[in-house]
């Protein structure tokens, strides 16, 4: 029996089935169909799984909020390709920020009758300084004493995150309401290798819109009092107001993915997605969906055909790339086969930097006799391990030359 692009296919989407995605057929899924989830053949994302995975992962948020981060999502696009897909990473990985009104509580007594309106460096009557005198006592490090102070929205009302990713870089602690950055730096920091290093990250955080402020250990220990009231200095007012004083206006980060717990996602693989843009009609073979989005492309070719190769695959997705790019837009790895041979890389990926993929556990190399897409697809897809790829291992760069963006993607 000759292996055929059918064949292959469907071995590929009874691996995914294995691994716990749901299994879609293009279509039956076209739009006019009983099973459609979109409007049209344009439309890329499937957003009724996006809009249900957003209300599961943020239900705290109002709606209003959620719709907002819906929009970014589908308004995402830029004149070029990759800086497009470049913004979507960041949102995909890092959440969406959106502002929207919070109802005002009602009013509750103030400490030491400083009426209505939050006290600027109110932690002074808040119990943080006996909270502070506590944790010195126990001989606790700067950065985990700061975190106490801070957690909870102890510091009027801000919410900061701790270890929080912002492009390369990880933030000690990251509030963004007031786009601000805290560091605690040790006496490392001292050396003028640090200082250089430290000169350049802060540079880009500013260039990002943040502020940063930067506290050596010594005197986020001994003198926390001016180390708070500098960072309350920065915080937004809580007693500012929405429009027609209805309500406060809030920043959040709404949740594409849930990181943590595979089960919390919606995970589908569909094959034969047509898509259509301009005059362009294009049908990729498989399409993996990620709570809606459309997050990876397998491209495959008949083995038995001696003018289609794996390579015949990849000069598909540049067609692709050219014809139909918002349906790239979102994408974080693409995959060509033919059956016998599979390689993955990324968007701006040639063909050198296309590669096999050799662990399906990640413990040690598959058997050589394994079929390099089986191998792929339960390495690469396993759902924990594509989320921690998705997470840390998708980098982009780029060319102070050219200013040319590379993106790259984590091979075994």
């Amino acid at each position: 029996m000759s292996l055929t692009e059918s064949i292959v296919e469907d071995a590929a989407l009874t691996w995914f089935g294995e691994l716990g995605y749901a299994v879609g057929h293009g279509p039956q899924m076209a739009p006019g169909e009983p099973a459609t989830e979109r409007d049209s053949f344009g439309e890329v994302v499937l957003v009724g799984r996006l809009r249900e995975a957003l209300q599961q992962l943020n239900p705290t948020l109002p709606e209003e909020a959620r719709e907002e981060a819906l929009r970014k999502v589908l308004r995402v696009a830029t004149p070029s390709l990759v800086q497009t897909n470049r913004a979507f990473h960041r949102l995909l990985r890092d959440g969406i920020p959106v502002e929207f009104t919070q109802p005002e509580p009602s009013p509750q007594p103030s400490p030491s009758g400083r009426g209505s309106v939050q006290y600027r460096g109110g932690f002074d009557f808040s119990g943080l300084k006996k909270r502070a005198r506590e944790l010195r006592e126990k001989d606790t490090k700067a950065e985990e004493f700061l975190w106490e102070l801070l957690r909870n929205r102890q510091l009027d009302d801000a919410k900061f995150r701790r270890n929080h990713q912002f492009g390369d870089y990880i933030c000690d602690f990251y509030c963004h309401e007031s786009k601000l950055v805290v560091e605690c730096d040790g006496e490392v920091h001292n050396t003028p290798e640090r200082k250089e290093l430290d000169r350049k990250r802060d540079a880009y955080l500013r260039s990002q819109g943040l502020t940063v402020l930067r506290f050596e250990n010594d005197r986020v220990l001994k003198d926390t009092d001016s180390v708070l009231e500098q960072i309350a200095q920065h915080l937004p007012s809580t007693s500012g107001r929405g429009d027609g004083g209805e309500g406060l206006r809030r920043w959040e980060i709404v949740r594409l993915i849930d990181f943590d717990d595979p089960a919390a996602n919606d995970w589908l693989a569909v094959n034969q997605f047509t898509v259509i843009e301009g005059q362009h009609n294009r049908r990729p073979d498989i399409v993996v969906f990620v709570n809606g989005l459309p997050l990876a492309l397998i491209e495959l070719k008949n083995a038995a055909d001696e003018d289609a190769t794996i390579w015949s695959a990849y000069a598909q997705l540049q067609t692709y790339k050219a014809e139909v790019p918002s349906l790239l837009a979102y994408n974080a790895a693409l995959v060509v086969s033919d059956g016998l041979q599979a390689r993955m890389g990324s968007l701006t990926a040639n063909q050198e930097w296309f590669k096999v993929w050799r662990t399906i556990d990640g413990e040690g190399d598959a058997p050589k006799t394994a079929l390099e897409l089986e191998v792929l697809v339960r390495g690469v897809f396993e759902r924990q391990r594509f989320l921690d790829l998705l997470q840390h291992f998708i980098v982009f760069e780029e060319n102070p030359d050219t200013g040319a963006i590379h993106k790259i993607i984590a091979g075994y």
